[in-house]
């Protein structure tokens, strides 16, 4: 299978759930943290070592992602993308992009 990027990989939710699921599915996991989600990223890695890897960026900072996604591309080319950075739940169960 595919490695699969994903953004918001350790967001408690959405984002840890997609993670969780991917690595369960088979995928490897190249996971896209906030560094105010850095204890979930931790335990996520220690959870799951070699099926994930996972690198604090800002999304905001376009250079930053840009170098992180040519290093991505170089070593490891990429299958799916999942965006899980911008979703949160609304109280009706629905999901809506975050602000």
């Amino acid at each position: 299978m595919g490695r699969i990027l994903v953004t918001g990989a350790a967001k408690s939710g959405y984002g840890e759930a997609i993670t969780r699921r991917l690595i369960a599915d088979g995928h490897d996991v190249m996971g896209v943290y906030d560094h105010a989600d850095a204890s979930l990223a931790t335990r996520l890695f220690s959870e799951y070592g070699a099926k994930l890897t996972m690198e604090a960026i800002d999304l905001a900072d376009r250079t930053a992602l840009i170098a992180f996604l040519d290093k991505s591309d170089t070593y490891h080319p990429l299958f799916r993308e999942f965006v899980a950075a911008a979703l949160k739940r609304k109280n009706d169960g629905n999901t809506q992009k975050a602000r």
